[in-house]
């Protein structure tokens, strides 16, 4: 169990429940407007709300947006999303309730060197103490909460050097940062790891509670499958990353990131935190495991291959996630037989608490044990949108997209929606369509494709990590995009 950090007036960690937060996507310096979307936040159940500062201006912005909501009673914690200037966070921290900062803009300096020693870790590990100690100190002062975030594909040179571009270069960066903290005496933290790809941010996760319990640590954890793009795919994706996890115990507060009105990750964000729970002991009696004489199954990976007769169905219909798990952790652990899993749904249920309740519930299964196909009432696209987010069997193309914030200058949800509509016939391909320069080429390492915002209704494309254009128009981005990829071999 975490520690408890307070954030404004709002606790976090602990026995407390999983707290809800999302960002706004308005412009920091339109106050009366990033009001509103707040107080929209909130109406919605939005306990915490994250706002980019970029610079002093900004922060000047945040005094005021704070105060205005106060006149309206609203008291929700704000949290300042800083990005490459140390300074802004500090002058943000004497406003807010918690500032988010990345270790990469205190810790490793940007260098043309290739090759990195121990030293330079040493090095760099003793600048971050200077660098980090006045902001430490104004939030020590003012009672202010920091979040240190690192996200997969925004990882330094120097840890890409030595563990690659990987959740465990993701868990060396924050557990660097976090040593730095404890030796400053700041335990008012709450860390997270996130990643487009649900398993990978999975990984992450479960590497940071080993490494933090193994170094007297607990703090809380915020959980978020960044850039998941938008409506159900996206919804998925965050119901298996942050469900599976919660299902386990880990996660103190959760961000479901969309690429549409953030008004709209509230209520999948509080349907996925009802999840949080343990898949301990009290294995389930009275379940059914039949031979398999349905053609319903839905295989969990293209390449296996098994007979009628070498799979046995469980029957987990009525069931609930802790009893799935606890009688598969205790079947796997005495058998070796190939196994499928059934399970059919009310499906009288709302649709989308329906695509959350069985893709956490598919999710968390297929990723903890080799689940050899599916029997289910559900749709067969949405068993296969599960399946895509488990990264277990890909039917379509993959989309990444950043959720928006005040730093996007160009109309990112229209452009997301032409560029699926013009390349959803393809399949094995990853495309990314990203707000900013500030996490667009980082974030969406990886992708075979990219469109980034580059100014005023201005982007750029990318193939496979290199910038292919200068930029032009935004309106014109999902078919300049289809040109490149035509130009090259794509598998449909």
């Amino acid at each position: 169990m975490s520690t408890v950090v307070k954030i404004g007036d709002l606790l976090v960690g602990g026995n407390n429940p999983v707290r809800v937060q999302s960002m706004t996507n308005t412009p920091t310096d339109d106050v009366e407007k990033t009001v509103r979307q707040v107080v929209e936040l909130v109406d919605a159940g939005c306990e915490l709300v994250r706002i980019t500062a970029r610079n002093s201006k900004d922060v000047d912005c945040l005094e005021k947006i704070k105060n205005n909501l106060a006149k309206l009673g609203c008291h929700v914690p704000l949290i300042a999303d800083v990005h490459f200037n140390p300074k802004v966070a500090e002058l943000a921290a004497a406003v807010v309730d918690k500032v988010r900062i990345n270790p990469g803009n205190y810790i490793d300096k940007k260098t043309d060197k290739q090759i990195f020693t121990e030293q330079d870790t040493k090095d760099a590990i003793e600048a971050a103490k200077i660098n980090i100690a006045p902001l430490i100190e104004i939030c020590r002062q003012n009672g202010t909460a920091i979040r240190i975030g690192s996200n997969h594909g925004s990882l330094s040179d120097r840890i890409i050097y030595k563990y690659g571009d990987t959740a465990d270069g993701m868990v060396a960066s924050v557990m660097e940062f976090l040593s730095i903290f404890e030796y400053l005496d700041f335990h008012n933290i709450v860390v997270s790891l996130k990643s487009s790809n649900p398993i990978v941010m999975m990984e992450a996760n479960h590497l940071l509670i080993k490494q933090m319990q193994t170094n007297g640590m607990d703090y809380p954890i915020h959980l978020g499958v960044t850039e998941a793009g938008a409506g159900q795919d996206a919804v998925i994706k965050s119901a298996v990353g942050i469900g599976c996890l919660l299902n386990k115990g880990i996660g103190d507060t959760i961000r479901v990131s969309l690429s549409e009105n953030p008004v709209n990750e509230i209520a999948p964000a509080i349907e996925i935190a009802k999840f949080k729970s343990y898949c301990e002991h009290n294995v389930t009696k009275n379940i059914t495991c039949l031979p398999n004489n349905s053609s319903m199954l839905v295989k969990t990976n293209s390449i296996s291959e098994f007979s009628d007769e070498a799979v046995n169905i469980v029957d987990f219909t009525d069931k609930n996630l802790r009893e799935m798990c606890c009688y598969l952790d205790d079947y796997y652990s005495n058998h070796k037989d190939k196994i499928a899993i059934k399970k059919f749904y009310d499906l009288s249920l709302n649709s989308e608490k329906l695509a959350i309740q069985s893709a956490v519930e598919f999710g968390t299964v297929i990723t903890r044990h080799h689940v050899f196909g599916i029997e289910t009432n559900l749709e067969t696209s949405l068993v296969f949108d599960i399946l895509q987010a488990c990264k277990v069997r890909l039917t379509k193309a993959e989309y990444i997209s950043c959720p928006t914030c005040g730093r996007t200058a160009y109309d990112l949800f229209s452009v997301l929606e032409e560029v699926k509509q013009k390349t959803s016939h393809l399949k094995n391909v990853t495309i990314a369509v990203m707000g900013c320069i500030v996490n667009g080429p980082g974030e969406m390492r990886g992708a075979d494709y990219g469109v980034v915002g580059a100014g005023k209704n201005k982007v750029v494309i990318y193939a496979h990590g290199k910038q292919v254009t200068g930029n032009f128009d935004a309106s014109v981005a999902a078919d300049e995009l289809l040109k490149i990829i035509k130009g090259e071999v794509v598998r449909d």
